[in-house]
């Protein structure tokens, strides 16, 4: 190396075997020819900075050799006179400004470890006649031609990583033979890419997919056989893609599948052989999606399903064979969309079902096989919407059920099967609510029960079944004239709150009513009028009664015998 005037090896001619070859900085030599016999390299062969080398002809009768590294031979512009290589542990080509192709090595059928390919300025054409396989790793990146082709049609197995990164093709075609990729396919940051076709046979990838950050990527024409894929699968930050991959052969993804930030996608489609998922399902922030019709087989999740985010998205269609999700359903921040429904086959949720923030959604209907949700139905912040039926089969809610800030809800019709609430039960601010009817078979909730500020709600009427409240009751601010309702609530374990209800005049309904843990707290009922209505209350622990100016007598509390702490009366 840094031999500056070297010009040639003259003298080396008969040179037919070494442990390696590193020819370094000789900017001067321009030809190879003295190694004509060379036939044999033990380990390397090292090319670098060899800028007037045009060609390799002088290897035209070696055999053998384990890595081939060409960094920096801005003159060089293909591989021809290496044809006699069948097998090699790697080739890294390196910043070769005048390489246009891989063409020459025309016997090479298997690389051991690494073939990398990076920062060629003028490569067109990734071509390999014979090869059908790389052990390891298959890298192409920074390479700056306008087209690249992959001419690797007998090439059927990738026991590594492929990744094309940071190149300024336009288009990505071939690989029509490769059947296997063992680890992570990559094709990312490659911004002028507009198209990526083939990969016709590829039916497994043992990492992750990952297309992202390709900021004129349009269409994906590619992976018809893609069966599995064993880590992530995303399809991420693409802006420009109207066109996406369907995947109609795809099983199973081994973690999760990520279809997001694709600005201009219009509706996501395929996915027609899908069956598992085995982390979470991600659709989210794509503005211009208005349609889901994909997910057509019967499908599970086992971590979240989530849709966030897509302003125009009014179609959520695809989901009526979706049978399972482990984690949580969340479709949130979709203000195009009008109507939730269907979710036919879906029969457990693991996590929490949670519809909130849908400016425009009016209806919640289906569900019509859900038995379990192993946390929370959260129903919030959906100012347009106006009923909720379906979830025929529910049962238990194992954490809490949450519907509030509705502003225009005013029919409550599911539920109509759900016995227990383990946690929390709110229904609070829902102002246009009129009827809570649908949970006549509600027995026993474990947590809080809040009923609180729904304007127009004159009657607890649905609650029928109601014995147990594990915490608080609280009936605070609705329009009910009495406890009509609560006829079979036997006990509170903490406090029993009846307040800010403006038309409440009696405590009529709550005839069963034998036991408050806490604090029994009447305020700020102005017309209610005595305690009629309690009177089989035999015990509480405090009792607080203030601000019902209307209030004559405590007739009611016939029964009341114990309060294990204070009685606090007040104007």
């Amino acid at each position: 190396s840094s031999n500056s005037s070297l010009l040639s090896f003259a003298g080396c001619d008969q040179l037919q075997q070494m442990s390696g070859l590193l020819l370094k900085d000789l900017p001067l030599l321009n030809n190879l020819t003295a190694f004509n016999a060379l036939h044999t390299l033990d380990y390397g062969l090292t090319l670098n900075k060899c800028v007037g080398l045009t060609d390799l002809q002088a290897f035209h009768n070696l055999q053998s050799v384990q890595n081939i590294d060409i960094l920096d031979c801005d003159m060089l512009q293909n591989l021809e006179g290496l044809g006699k290589l069948d097998t090699i542990n790697g080739l890294g080509l390196y910043s070769c400004d005048k390489l246009t192709s891989t063409e020459g090595m025309d016997s090479l059928r298997y690389i051991k470890s690494y073939l990398t390919i990076f920062l060629n300025a003028s490569l067109h054409t990734v071509r390999f006649d014979a090869l059908t396989g790389i052990k390891k790793d298959f890298t192409f990146r920074l390479n700056e031609a306008d087209s690249v082709h992959f001419d690797l049609k007998k090439l059927t197995t990738l026991g590594g990583q492929f990744s094309i990164r940071n190149n300024l093709s336009s288009h990505i075609s071939g690989f029509e033979g490769l059947e296997y990729i063992g680890e992570y396919l990559t094709i990312e940051e490659n911004k002028n890419l507009v198209t990526i076709k083939g990969f016709e046979k590829l039916e497994v990838i043992g990492g992750a997919l990952n297309i992202r950050f390709d900021s004129s990527l349009v269409a994906i024409d590619a992976f018809p056989k893609l069966d599995t894929v064993y880590d992530d699968l995303i399809i991420q930050f693409n802006p420009q893609m109207t066109m996406p991959p369907t995947f109609k052969s795809l099983r199973a993804v081994g973690k999760s599948v990520q279809l997001s930030e694709n600005f201009s996608v219009p509706e996501y489609n395929g996915f027609d052989s899908l069956r598992l998922v085995y982390g979470s399902l991600l659709i989210n922030n794509c503005p211009n999606l208005t349609k889901i019709s994909a997910f057509k087989n019967d499908l599970t999740v086992n971590g979240d399903l989530e849709i966030t985010k897509n302003a125009l998205l009014g179609d959520i269609s695809g989901f009526n064979k979706f049978v399972q999700c482990n984690g949580n359903v969340h479709i949130t921040e979709c203000p195009a969309l009008i109507s939730i429904n269907g979710f036919d086959r879906l029969k457990k949720i693991g996590g929490t079902l949670g519809l909130y923030d849908n400016n425009q959604l009016n209806n919640i209907s289906g569900f019509g096989t859900l038995d379990q949700v192993l946390e929370g139905v959260v129903i919030i912040n959906n100012p347009q919407l106006n009923i909720i039926s379906g979830f025929p089969l529910l049962k238990k809610i194992a954490v809490e059920l949450d519907i509030s800030n509705n502003l225009q809800l005013q029919t409550i019709t599911a539920f109509n099967s759900l016995e227990t609430v383990v946690g929390e039960m709110r229904i609070i601010l829902n102002p246009q609510l009129n009827t809570i009817a649908s949970f006549k078979r509600l027995k026993i909730i474990n947590g809080d029960l809040w009923i609180k500020a729904n304007n127009v709600l004159t009657a607890l009427t649905g609650l029928d079944s109601l014995i147990t409240v594990g915490r608080n009751c609280f009936i605070y601010n609705n329009a009910i004239t009495d406890l009509t309702g609560l006829g079979r609530l036997e006990k509170v374990q903490l406090n029993f709150e009846v307040a800010g209800n403006q038309y409440l005049t009696s405590l009529a309904g709550a005839g069963k009513l034998s036991y408050v843990g806490g604090m029994l707290g009447i305020w700020s009922n102005l017309l209610l009028l005595d305690f009629q209505g309690i009177s089989t209350l035999k015990t509480i622990r405090n009792m607080l009664v203030y601000d019902n100016i209307y209030l004559k007598n405590f007739k009611g509390l016939d029964s009341l015998t114990t309060i294990t702490g204070e009685m606090n009366i007040f104007e």
